[in-house]
């Protein structure tokens, strides 16, 4: 096995269409049980447009998804129309904050009161938050400040093509202790 592997996690994006096909649950929960990979090593995502326009079609499928053991983000949250009070309505695990947030937050401070009225809210349900987009050391800092529980963004690493995937497991894991 490879070093990196003790602490892999996989996030896959998921489609409105991908999660209402018939037998999408079992079919999911087959190829993990199939695989033998642990259900919450896999974070499904999806955008918080495709939960708020669907929520009484999906809420079902996403809680029995996650009675499974799969792990649940909704992503890009803030480029939609959700209210932070429909928060409390899904079986989240994570909230995955725009960049357009990220961008920001160093230099506004409406950006950065936003954001942390955002994490304060997302933990106080006992949901992890995860910052896209970082680039800078300085937006990191400001978002350690924040509490923001993960970070993913180039300036941990920059998209993988797959013939490098290999030597990235073999790394011990430590580089990626901050990013999702």
């Amino acid at each position: 096995m490879y070093p990196a592997m003790r602490h892999l996690r996989v996030n896959v994006n998921v489609s409105k269409r991908q999660l209402i096909t018939p037998n999408f649950v079992k079919h999911a929960d087959d190829i993990l049980n199939r695989a033998g990979l642990e259900h919450s090593a896999i974070t499904l995502e999806i955008t918080e447009s495709t939960i708020m326009d669907n929520m009484s079609i999906l809420t079902p499928i996403l809680s029995e998804l996650r009675e499974l053991g799969f792990k649940l983000a909704m992503d890009d949250f803030g480029t939609g129309h959700s209210s932070l009070g429909c928060l409390n309505k899904f079986p989240l695990d994570s909230l995955k904050i725009d960049r357009s947030f990220i961008n920001n937050v160093e230099h506004n401070h409406s950006f950065a009161a936003i954001l942390n009225s955002i994490v304060t809210l997302a933990h106080n349900l006992n949901v992890n938050v995860v910052a896209e987009g970082i680039e800078k050391i300085e937006q990191l800092a400001h978002l350690q400040c924040l509490d923001c529980d993960y970070g993913q963004g180039y300036l941990f690493a920059k998209p993988t093509a797959v013939d490098d995937v290999p030597a990235l497991l073999n790394q011990d894991g430590r580089k990626f202790k901050h990013s999702a």
